[in-house]
């Protein structure tokens, strides 16, 4: 891949505008969240450069192939960051429905064929051009960014956890973005190479550093450093002095927003207090629109990945969906996405009368919890 036309891709990459108001979640749910499958036959050129482009860049979210995530309450100020590894399923969302679960199994298996491994550079992640031969005889090639063995991956996610790992390079992209290639040896002398959004540290270090930046963000600390497609990218530092960028909704910092507002909102969402003023869709996610009237009677339009539900409901709500979703019980239905393009999403109507809407498998398992 080109260097200079990879970092063009990634400026030109489409971010979305769902609502206004100072709370934008939607962008690392909206841009796959983890290198992921790209389709060499499957998708466009343009889809597939795009798609590339984008989960690299969701890295600055999310470790590039062990997939973790976080949910981010209220435009940064209330933060429950978790790392949880996405599926299999998330990762092979794009390729065709038809051979999909066969791909998956064979996947877990570690049943490919390993045809190439693009040579690591000092600012490039590992790829592996894989091979998938089904049943029906066919084939499908895919570069993807993970370890073709489950035993590697497994090992490559133990030495993260621990905090192993060497930095190969700080990288930042012409938008401003920060990421941190790292280069981790396996038992049996191979090097895996990931972007991360944060230097090599153990799993409680990473929650310690995104709580030390959390409390700038909440401040209204940060320097921006750069935008993108409207969103601005904006440098925080860690505890050891080194860089941690993310994007922020314009404008940033918003002086309206006080601590004490945000604790409010905060505590609506967790009471289920609010207005709901509709659902909207993205191409990969879907937003719940709450307007939230606080008690010194300032108004706030956000937009949340849950609907308006107590704690308590919103688990039940997400056992009982995945419960559904494992026993097929949920329907199919086109909806136009905020850019007019017609998306599909799941349908589920639960024992409360509630009916989901979840725009797609990585949604469902990322948010709703559906296995």
């Amino acid at each position: 891949m080109n260097p200079e036309q990879f970092d063009q891709d990634l400026l030109a990459l489409s971010v979305p505008t769902l609502a206004p108001g100072p709370y934008m979640q939607a962008l690392a749910e909206r841009l796959s969240p983890r290198w992921g499958a790209v389709s060499r036959g499957g998708m466009s050129r343009r889809r597939r450069t795009a798609l590339f482009a984008g989960i690299t860049l969701a890295s600055l979210l999310a470790a590039a192939a062990g997939t973790y995530t976080y949910r981010r309450y209220v435009f940064a100020t209330t933060w429950a960051w978790t790392e949880k590894e996405s599926s299999d399923e998330v990762m092979f969302s794009d390729v065709d429905p038809a051979h999909r679960a066969e791909m998956i199994a064979l996947w877990k298996s570690g049943q490919v064929t390993l045809l190439e491994k693009r040579p690591d550079t000092p600012d490039r992640p590992s790829v592996y051009v894989v091979r998938f031969d089904f049943q029906d005889g066919t084939s499908e090639t895919l570069d993807i960014g993970e370890h073709p063995n489950p035993a590697a991956r497994a090992e490559w996610r133990q030495i993260r956890a621990a905090g192993g790992g060497e930095l190969a390079s700080l990288r930042r992209f012409p938008n401003g973005t920060v990421m941190y290639l790292v280069r981790y040896v396996l038992s049996n002398g191979e090097a895996i190479q990931q972007f991360d959004n944060f230097p090599p540290m153990s799993k409680a270090d990473r929650f310690a550093a995104y709580a030390y930046v959390t409390e700038q963000v909440k401040s209204g600390a940060g320097t921006i450093v750069g935008s993108s497609m409207g969103m601005l990218v904006v440098e925080f530092t860690l505890p050891d002095g080194r860089p941690f960028t993310q994007f922020e909704q314009q404008p940033y910092p918003r002086p309206e927003l006080t601590p004490a507002r945000q604790d409010e909102i905060s505590e609506m969402i967790a009471l289920g207090r609010g207005d709901f003023k509709g659902q909207i869709f993205s191409e990969q996610t879907s937003n719940y629109i709450v307007e939230y009237t606080l008690s010194d009677g300032s108004v706030f339009s956000i937009g949340d990945g849950r609907p308006v539900m107590t704690d308590g409901e919103w688990s039940a709500a997400r056992e009982e969906a995945a419960s559904l979703y494992a026993a097929g019980q949920y329907t199919r239905e086109t909806v136009n996405a905020v850019d007019g393009q017609p998306v599909e999403v799941l349908v589920m109507t639960l024992s409360t009368g509630y009916v989901a809407k979840i725009r797609d498998v990585a949604e469902a398992r990322q948010l709703w919890g559906i296995e």
